[in-house]
């Protein structure tokens, strides 16, 4: 047990009392006389003559607290022998906070009281769970028994990793004035208009829908109508939302900075480390923005301020995943955030990869409007891992919302943000503000009915503006050096079985 470890016991027992006592590990002061309570799971135990030492865990940080427990503290089995201990197993236990004369810790406590609350049944266990501490699990291990990933501590400390990182972007845009808006799980548009949307209708589509609620029940048999006479829940079709986006622009237009981290979803096929058909997108919109540098500007500033975070502040929750490969890895994410990101036009990164000498599955040919991961990845190395900045990308690749650079039109004021592991990490662009541009550009792909609200924010105050999406679980993993955001993601969803 750590001096920082065992502080944070007296801490909490100051505050709460030792009824409440949790193990925790923020500042506090010293070992003292007072009894405290901790409350977890057998991280390991070992056993000497009629000492047993438990190191016990409650999962909100990666320390843990060696118990010394007199095995006349245990409980007695039916046939009057003491209860054996075991990884796993749920406890309560009271005790001193003492110097510790072993090696390994600087504190531990010596049990006074000691009570299994929940028992590990171990035929149940996996083995790779059970051997954790002396054989590091595979991704394969954690993924087979999705019920049980979080008492994996690799697991664990990706997860608690999840959290810092959400927080030091919640801090980075406070500090800003941005304001956090909640933005829609359903919408009856495509933002992406790539038709890679799930559909969603109600449980009993055709029959007739009737709501629970106490409403106005004048509105209330409205609906019931409308339901039973379309056959449908919705008026019109509605999908679970490829992007927050749209909303935030609406937003923006009185608030000026707003920012949302919400659930996205795409119903892709794509078998890759880097894509879910579920996952989490940190999306901001800025109002008063007539340059794609403004974007790169802050994209670069987020980073390095979630980057400095984590090595400054959360550095033992990366140990915590991979010990072995970790100081070079964090060398490398200090060194990315020492030097300015790398800027590269589109037509400049194509000029790279032409010129390079290498053999890519898809060649740069003359009418190329789109980099691969292949073309990502080299120039990632090209630039020795500092994160680079692709922009200016041809307009026909992006979305109907992406405004075109004034020069030609050929461009669209646009950036992709590459890092390395997974590559794209967020992208951006210039909205088109002018409403006559955009009208065309809606009626010309057929969208101009069900995104008339979206064009006449142009009409009513319209300025400059522009924003970005940052793929959160991505970032995740590259900041934790795991390959597949599969493996830093509660609950992964993707196409195929999941069980929980």
């Amino acid at each position: 047990m750590s001096l920082l470890h065992c502080r944070s016991l007296m801490r909490h027992t100051a505050r709460h009392g030792a009824g409440q006592m949790r193990c925790l590990s923020s500042n506090s002061s010293e070992s003292g006389t007072e009894e405290v309570v901790l409350k977890g799971w057998i991280k390991r135990v070992r056993q000497h003559g009629s000492v047993i030492f438990a190191d016990v865990t409650d999962g909100l940080t990666p320390a843990h607290t060696q118990v010394v427990v007199p095995k006349k503290l245990l409980a007695k089995n039916e046939d009057g022998t003491r209860l054996r201990l075991s990884n796993l197993m749920s406890v309560t236990t009271r005790g001193k906070i003492v110097e510790s004369i072993g090696a390994g810790q600087q504190y531990e406590m010596q049990a006074s009281s000691f009570q299994v609350n929940g028992r590990c049944d171990m035929e149940a266990v996996p083995d790779a769970l059970l051997k954790q501490d002396v054989e590091k699990p595979t991704v394969g291990d954690s993924r087979q028994h999705s019920h049980l990933r979080f008492k994996y501590r690799h697991f664990a400390a990706a997860m608690r990793v999840r959290h810092h990182v959400r927080r030091a972007m919640q801090k980075f845009f406070d500090d800003r004035q941005f304001i956090y808006v909640d933005t829609p799980a359903l919408s009856p548009n495509n933002c992406e208009g790539a038709g890679e949307v799930f559909k969603v209708t109600g449980a009993s589509e055709g029959a007739s829908c009737s709501s629970s609620s106490t409403g106005d029940g004048g509105d209330r048999q409205g609906r019931e109508k409308a339901a039973s006479t379309s056959g449908a829940f919705f008026s019109q079709e509605m999908y679970l939302t490829v992007s927050g986006q749209l909303q935030l622009e609406a937003a923006a237009g009185a608030m000026s900075k707003v920012y949302t981290l919400s659930p996205a979803f795409r119903a892709e096929g794509d078998e890759s480390t880097r894509h879910l058909c579920e996952f989490h997108m940190l999306e901001a919109e800025l109002a008063f923005v007539e340059s794609i540098k403004d974007i790169t500007q802050l994209l670069e500033n987020l980073y390095c301020s979630v980057v400095g975070d984590m090595l400054e502040n959360h550095s033992k929750e990366l140990e915590a995943i991979d010990s072995a490969s970790i100081t070079e890895h964090m060398n490398h994410l200090r060194r990315s955030i020492e030097k300015p990101f790398v800027h590269m036009a589109f037509h400049e990164a194509l000029d790279i990869l032409r010129s390079s000498g290498e053999q890519f599955a898809f060649p740069i040919t003359g009418d190329c409007s789109s980099l691969k991961a292949e073309h990502e990845q080299f120039l990632i190395r090209h630039t020795a891992g500092v994160p680079v900045f692709v922009t200016d990308f041809p307009a026909v690749d992006k979305p109907f919302y992406a405004r075109a650079n004034d020069d030609t039109n050929q461009t669209a004021a646009s950036c992709d943000l590459l890092v390395s592991g997974v590559l794209e990490l967020a992208g951006g662009t210039l909205r088109e503000e002018r409403h006559d541009v955009l009208k065309e550009r809606l009626s010309r792909l057929g969208l101009l009915e069900g995104l008339q609200w979206y064009l006449d924010l142009r009409k009513i105050g319209g300025t400059a503006h522009g924003g970005f999406g940052l793929g959160f679980d991505r970032f995740v993993s590259h900041l934790v050096n795991v390959p597949s955001v599969r493996d830093v993601t509660p609950f992964p969803r993707f196409q195929g079985r999941f069980t929980v």
